[in-house]
């Protein structure tokens, strides 16, 4: 089995979709959170990013922001008759450099 190269091909796959999703899932929910002015968001990203980091990781997990608007605002919109709050990736962007405060962004 160690040389099984097939397995390995499909261990390496399923780990990276399985890191990509858990930490596209912090990063989505975090970045929601920052949207909304929740300080433990603020914090976090105060903690955690440089500018460039930061830009890195938002365009890499774009995709699983755009995802989890969905599952946490117009899916319960439709349901329950809530408001939907907008998701702004601008406003996510000026408020992580504002934090950040490193240089130009």
């Amino acid at each position: 089995m160690l040389y099984d190269w097939e397995f390995w091909k499909w261990a390496i796959i399923i780990a990276s979709a399985l890191t990509y999703i858990c930490w596209g899932f912090v990063f989505a929910v975090q970045a929601l959170l920052l949207l909304n002015d929740v300080e433990s968001a603020r914090e976090w990203f105060k903690k955690r990013y440089s500018i460039k980091s930061f830009r890195r990781e938002f365009i890499v997990f774009y995709p699983m922001m755009q995802l989890f608007y969905i599952l946490l605002e117009v899916i319960p919109h439709y349901l329950l008759k809530d408001r939907v709050a907008e998701f702004d990736t601008e406003a996510i962007w000026k408020k992580a450099c504002e934090l950040i405060g490193e240089g130009s962004c």
